[in-house]
């Protein structure tokens, strides 16, 4: 009997042992596919953009998505190459409310790099489903444990790059799978396998690694720095809409999301997901800049430029997208109610239609006459704009219509300004 009880209970220890074995087994092989198969970063990529089965978030969570070409100055004066989706608020249209939603991986990925930003305590995940694409989410909250254990100690075998710390990886990601959790996040892809956006000056969006790396001499010698960057530097020439990404079905759906932040409007440019490139040969539309060295200066000059566009979900809507560093624009200019940051905003004004030179649409000035603009108020009815703004077009260094000249002139309106309209010395000028 008490043989009978002692095999028993060596019976339970040897089934207790082996379910441990079992369960330790899972989990290695758990931790094994995320780390190992083959890299798909290397894999060249099948023809079409139909790369995307899964949806990337809880669609029923969203708000809305913003499509392509959003501006937010100062960080943000230039159209941004990315949508942003924006989950559900508890008070609608206060983004300080808004709901955490689930990131997951659209597709069989690999992460190949992430980062993590101390300031806003959060990460980027940049992946990529074969050598020429790569997809990206930023302003990641919290890495799901599998994930997080997968990347380890971010400082180990990572690279601190200005206010941010990098780190290359190789994770294997299924379709569907939950990566982490954000509030509101960004995501962006770019395609190498297309011609470049036509931007009117592209060496403005070029990136040359070996001039960027002679900004940076400490990371210069770098290899695991050097392979970052080839990986995270932004390359505007080649974004596109992640949407495009997916396959047929879910792509309308996901364009049937797309809206300002709020859910209001509904976009309604074509294609709906819109573009980051609005540059309009021979005309006042589009990107300009302050230096005439083009030199990457999409990358770190966008405090110093101006975006004359039109709006991202209502492109009939035009925008001056303008900061600080407008040469005499002050919250003095801004009527009473408004916040000294005010001034790094979007601006609408009522379009004019027909041959006036007021409030005309920016890609109709196609001469050297200056135009002025009045009842300009910060986007979506913010504070009132006490002045007008002139502009004019003439050509530049860059050739005819590459150079922009841009003034603020206290007035009640374009009628209150004699003309002949002048610049004074007070005046920006801005180049291609």
């Amino acid at each position: 009997m008490r043989q009978t009880a002692a095999y028993a209970a060596f019976a339970r220890l040897l089934i207790v042992a082996l379910l441990f074995v079992i369960a330790f087994a899972e989990q290695a092989t758990a931790q094994s596919k995320l780390k190992s198969g083959p890299s798909l970063s290397s894999l060249p990529c099948r023809k079409g953009d139909s790369f995307f089965t899964h949806m990337p978030t809880q669609l029923g969570a969203l708000s809305a998505i913003v499509p392509l070409g959003n501006v937010n100055p100062a960080a943000h004066t230039l159209p941004t190459r990315h949508i942003y989706a924006y989950p559900k608020m508890a008070t609608p249209g206060d983004v300080s409310t808004a709901i955490t939603i689930p990131v997951r991986a659209p597709g069989r990925l690999e992460i190949v790099v992430i980062e993590f930003h101390p300031d806003s305590l959060d990460w980027s995940l940049h992946l990529k489903p074969c050598k020429d694409i790569s997809l990206y989410f930023f302003h990641v909250q919290t890495l799901v444990p599998k994930i997080a254990a997968a990347v380890g100690n971010i400082a180990d075998g990572g690279v601190k790059l200005t206010d941010f710390t990098a780190k290359p990886v190789s994770i294997m990601v299924t379709p569907g799978q939950l990566l982490g959790h954000a509030k509101i996040f960004d995501m962006g892809i770019h395609d190498f396998r297309k011609s470049p956006l036509p931007f009117v000056n592209p060496a403005r969006y070029a990136v040359d690694f070996p001039k960027l790396f002679a900004a940076f001499p400490g990371l210069a010698a770098d290899p695991i720095a050097q392979k970052l960057a080839k990986l995270i530097v932004p390359q505007a020439l080649f974004n596109r809409c992640p949407i495009d990404y997916f396959r047929p079905k879910l792509r309308s759906v996901l364009e049937a999301r797309l809206a300002d932040y709020d859910g209001e409007p509904p976009a309604s440019g074509k294609p709906l997901c819109y573009s980051h490139m609005q540059d309009v040969p021979g005309t006042a539309q589009g990107n300009w800049f302050s230096d005439i060295n083009p030199n990457h200066d999409a990358l770190f000059a966008e405090e110093r430029a101006v975006a004359l566009i039109t709006w991202n979900v209502n492109p009939t809507v035009q925008l001056f997208s303008l900061n600080e560093n407008v040469p005499g624009f002050t919250s003095g200019l801004l009527e009473a109610a408004a916040q000294p940051n005010d001034v790094n905003s979007a601006f609408e004004f009522p379009v004019r239609e027909g041959p006036q030179r007021i409030n005309r649409r920016f890609a109709e000035i196609k001469d050297d006459a200056i135009y002025c603009y009045d009842l300009v108020r910060v986007h979506r009815g913010g504070p009132r704009l006490e002045a007008v703004i002139l502009i004019a077009v003439s050509d530049g260094p860059g050739g005819p219509r590459s150079k922009l000249t841009l003034e603020l002139v206290k007035a009640a309106g374009c009628p209150a300004v004699k003309e002949p309209w002048t610049f004074s010395g007070q005046a920006a000028t801005y180049y291609r």
